[in-house]
C-alpha cells in the first residue's frame, strides 16, 4: 500500500475510537441524571452490609455501628472498625444471649461473690453482667489462688523504702533488715534513721584548747595551739594548754587495734588495720578489728545456707511445698520444675505437674479408655475427693478426668502445711540474727530470741552488747557515759583521777 494511503488509514481509525468515547461519555451522564431506584442494577435488602461499617464517601474513615444500629441490647459486639461496644445488661433475671445473641430474655440466676468465694476483684455472675466484690487497699492485690479470690498484702522491701540500714517495717506486718554500716558510720548517725552516717566532733564539743583530735568519723579537727610557755597537754588533762609535757600514750595502752585515736595529749596515733574479712570496728567496737555476719535479707537468698561474709554460714530455711530451695533452677531460691508425661510413663488423661497444677496427657484411641492414666478396654470408675483424702485443690479422678476439691480458708492454703491438696499453714521461724515477737504467717506469734549471751537490742540480736556501743567518747566510755578529760572510769563511774 503507499504511504499517504496507510497514514490516512491510521488517522481514520484515531477518529474512530475518539468518537466512541465521546459516545460513551454521553450515554454515562444520561444515566447519572436519572439514578432513581428504577434505574437502580442492583437492589440490596435491609439487612445487607449490617455488620460493615459506613465510610465517610470523602475520606477512608472509618464510621462505628452502633449499638441501636445493630439491635444489641446486652452484652459486647464489634464496633466494625477494630474496637468494641458495652451493650448493657439486662434487667431483673433476664439473660444475655438466652434466646438469641446480644438480646435479653429467658432466665438467669446470677451467682453472688460468696459463691465465688471472692472478696475483691470484678467477677462474672454468669448472666452476662459482673459483680464487684470489694476492693484491696493500696498496698494490697486482688489474687487467686485456684478457689478462691483475695487481697493480698504486697511486703517493700529496702530499697521500696529508701532504707540502707537498721530494721524497719515492710508495711505488711513484718521486719526487715536493711543492713550495717562500715565504721565509724552508724545507721542514723546523720540524722536519717534509714541511712549510715556519721555526726563529726568539733573542739568546742569536747572543749577542747589546743592540738589534734579525732573527729569521730575518721577524719581530725585541728584546735589550735598553746602560748610558748605552755604546752598542749602539759597539764596533764588532753588538749588542754598547761605547764610542763605531756608523754603521749600507745596504742597498746588506749586499747586500740585499730583506726586513728587520741594519743591523750595534743595529736593522734594510727593503730594500723585488720586482717580480712575484719574491719575496724566491723563488730560495732570502736577501734577493734570484727566482722559483722551477713543476713539472709542482705544476702538476697531466700533458702539454704551461704558464706555469712565472716567465714561462716547462714541458714535461710527451707521452702513451702511443693518448691524446693532451688528447685526452679536458680540457687537459694524457692521453686518447683514441672514434670512432664513422659517423665511419668502415662499414657492419657490429666496428672499432677509437680507443682500444684496439672498436666493434659491426651486422649486414647476410639476403642480404649483411659483407666488410671493407661489406656486400655477396661472401664474405669472415677474416684472421689473424699477417696482420695483430698480436701482442697484439683486432683484427677483417675480416669482422665479432673476432680475440684475446693479451696481453704486464709491464712491456710492449699498444700501449705506441707500435704498436697490438704489445708494447712507452715508457721514462719525465727529470721537469723532478729529478736523480739514477729507473726508466724499463720495466725500465730514467734518470740525469736537471742543465741547465749547475746542481747536483743531493737530487734536485732548484738553479741555481747556494750552500753558504750557507737559512743563517740573523746576521752573515756563508762557504763554508757562519757568521762571528762582525764577522768577515770571506778566502779562503772566516771571518777577524776585526785580523788
Amino acid at each position: 500500500m503507499p504511504e499517504d494511503r496507510l497514514g490516512d488509514s491510521h488517522r481514520c481509525d484515531r477518529c474512530y475510537r475518539l468518537s466512541m468515547r465521546l459516545l460513551w461519555l454521553l450515554a454515562l451522564a444520561i444515566t447519572s441524571g436519572c439514578s432513581g431506584s428504577e434505574f437502580s442494577s442492583s437492589d440490596p435488602s435491609p439487612d445487607a452490609g449490617a455488620d460493615a461499617p459506613d465510610t465517610d464517601a470523602t475520606s477512608d474513615a472509618c464510621i462505628p455501628v452502633t449499638c441501636t444500629g445493630r439491635g444489641a441490647e446486652c452484652g459486647e459486639i464489634p464496633d466494625g472498625c477494630g474496637n468494641t461496644l458495652q451493650c448493657g445488661t439486662c434487667a431483673g433475671d433476664s439473660a444475655c444471649g438466652a434466646v438469641a445473641p446480644n438480646r435479653c430474655g429467658g432466665s438467669c440466676t446470677r451467682t453472688t461473690c460468696e459463691q465465688l468465694n471472692a472478696m475483691c476483684g470484678t467477677m462474672p455472675d454468669g448472666c452476662g453482667g459482673t459483680l464487684q466484690c470489694g476492693t484491696c487497699e493500696d498496698n494490697e492485690l486482688c489474687v487467686a489462688d485456684g478457689a478462691s479470690f483475695f487481697c493480698l498484702c504486697q511486703p517493700k522491701d529496702c530499697a521500696d523504702i529508701g532504707a540502707e540500714c537498721g530494721a524497719h517495717e515492710d508495711g505488711c506486718g513484718t521486719p526487715i533488715f536493711c543492713g550495717s554500716c562500715d565504721a565509724p558510720s552508724a545507721c542514723g548517725g546523720g540524722g536519717d534513721d534509714t541511712k549510715c552516717g556519721c555526726a563529726p566532733i568539733d573542739c568546742e564539743t569536747v572543749q577542747a584548747e589546743c592540738g589534734e583530735i579525732p573527729d569521730g568519723c575518721g577524719g581530725i579537727a585541728l584546735c589550735g595551739s598553746c602560748d610558748q610557755e605552755e604546752t598542749c597537754g602539759g597539764g596533764g588533762i588532753p588538749y588542754i594548754c598547761g605547764a610542763g609535757t605531756c608523754t603521749p600514750k600507745t596504742c597498746a595502752q588506749l586499747g586500740a587495734e585499730c583506726g586513728v585515736v587520741s594519743d591523750g595529749c595534743s595529736s593522734t596515733v594510727d593503730c594500723g588495720g585488720c586482717t580480712a574479712p575484719e574491719t575496724c570496728g566491723g563488730a560495732g567496737v570502736t577501734n577493734t578489728c570484727g566482722c559483722t555476719p551477713s543476713t539472709c535479707a542482705q544476702l538476697g537468698i531466700a533458702c539454704g545456707t551461704a558464706s555469712d561474709g565472716c567465714g561462716g554460714t547462714v541458714d535461710c530455711g527451707g521452702c513451702t511445698p511443693p518448691a524446693t530451695c532451688g528447685g526452679g533452677g536458680q540457687a537459694n531460691v524457692c521453686g518447683c520444675t514441672k514434670t512432664s508425661c513422659a517423665a511419668q510413663d502415662t499414657d492419657c488423661g490429666s496428672i499432677s505437674d509437680g507443682c500444684g497444677g496439672t498436666l493434659d496427657c491426651g486422649g486414647c484411641d476410639d476403642n480404649e479408655v483411659c483407666n488410671a492414666n493407661e489406656c486400655g478396654t477396661a472401664p474405669c470408675t472415677p474416684t472421689t475427693c473424699a477417696a482420695a483424702g483430698a480436701s482442697c485443690g484439683t486432683i484427677s479422678d483417675g480416669c482422665g478426668g479432673t476432680l475440684s476439691c475446693g479451696g481453704c480458708v486464709l491464712p491456710a492454703t492449699c498444700g501449705g502445711g506441707g500435704i498436697p491438696n490438704k489445708c494447712g499453714c507452715t508457721p514462719l521461724t525465727c529470721p537469723p540474727n532478729q529478736c523480739g515477737p514477729r507473726p508466724d504467717g499463720c495466725g500465730g506469734t514467734l518470740n525469736c530470741t537471742c543465741p547465749g549471751t547475746a542481747q536483743c537490742l531493737n530487734g536485732v540480736c548484738k553479741a555481747n552488747a556494750d552500753p558504750c556501743l557507737g559512743m563517740n567518747c573523746l576521752w573515756l566510755c563508762c557504763e554508757g557515759v562519757c568521762c571528762g578529760m582525764g577522768q577515770q572510769c571506778i566502779d562503772k563511774t566516771c571518777s577524776n583521777t585526785n580523788s
